[in-house]
């Protein structure tokens, strides 16, 4: 997973407004749905913000867990779907 890039716009840590329970939230950066009313705007383009590969965004996720005890992930955009390795990510944060 260490080779796989992953483009971030935030993360929240702990939240518990971006669906049940305690949650990490990782918002990606880039969409090109378009959406109207879309309310993440600063999020559309498709520009690097913070590139984080595999292994970095798996260690965020495990320091979560023991700091805050989330119960799930929850990802947001920009569009989520369209970062390479996503299916890996969500496997590997299963496991």
């Amino acid at each position: 997973m260490k080779t796989v890039k992953f483009n971030i716009a935030a993360i929240n840590r702990c939240t518990e407004a971006e669906g049940p329970f305690k949650r990490l939230a990782i918002w990606f950066q880039g969409c090109d749905k378009r959406c109207a009313g879309c309310c993440n705007p600063k999020m559309l383009e498709f520009k690097p913000v913070n590139i984080l590969n595999g292994n970095e965004l798996m260690e965020i996720i495990v320091e979560a867990k023991t700091q805050f005890d989330i119960e799930g992930i929850t990802f947001l955009g920009g569009e989520p779907t369209l970062q390479q390795g996503l299916a890996e990510l969500a496997e590997a944060i299963r496991a």
